[in-house]
């Protein structure tokens, strides 16, 4: 799933030239793939989504306004800036009773602080070996890291077919 904020930050990867090539094959690349489905994002989890970012921006959390059900749009405007990606994912996920796919130590943090599976993507990807040859997810993951980096040391492609989604030995 794709919260709004992430599918905007692909989006502007994707469409901005200021970050380089890599990171623009690698945000047309991961945008474009089937495996993932926009989710929207509502004016329940906005509460959610808010706690979540004043924690990995180490601010004081301060609840947003909701307005009224009559002044509600289809979901709520989507929140811009560091950390938006990340707390509208958990947030979305704690509704969905879903696990997150999320590479910011802090957000994996968080998530796990509150019930959320939280793993680095690589761990992730592994879990679609079978679906994808390893050389096809270690593509993909060589794609994310160039977006952000995960901390997970994937060795090679073989490392998805050796894991089978098992977090790496510490």
């Amino acid at each position: 799933m794709i919260p709004p904020a992430v599918r905007t930050e692909l989006v502007d990867l994707e469409s901005t030239p200021r970050y380089g090539d890599d990171i623009h094959v690698a945000a047309t690349r991961l945008s474009g793939d089937q495996i993932v489905t926009d989710t929207p994002l509502t004016w329940d989890d906005v509460p959610e989504r808010d706690r979540a970012r004043a924690h990995m921006a180490k601010e004081l959390f301060i609840p947003s306004q909701i307005p009224a059900e009559t002044e509600r749009d289809a979901y709520p405007a989507v929140l811009l800036g560091e950390h938006a990606g990340e707390s509208e994912a958990i947030a979305v996920a704690l509704r969905m009773g879903s696990q997150i796919l999320i590479n910011d130590l802090r957000g994996r943090e968080y998530a796990a602080d509150q019930g959320l599976h939280a793993e680095p993507a690589p761990v992730s990807l592994a879990r679609l070996y079978g679906r994808y040859s390893s050389r096809e997810l270690f593509d993909i993951h060589k794609d994310m890291e160039r977006v952000t980096r995960s901390k997970v040391a994937v060795t090679g492609h073989l490392w998805f077919s050796e894991s089978r989604g098992a977090p790496p030995a510490e």
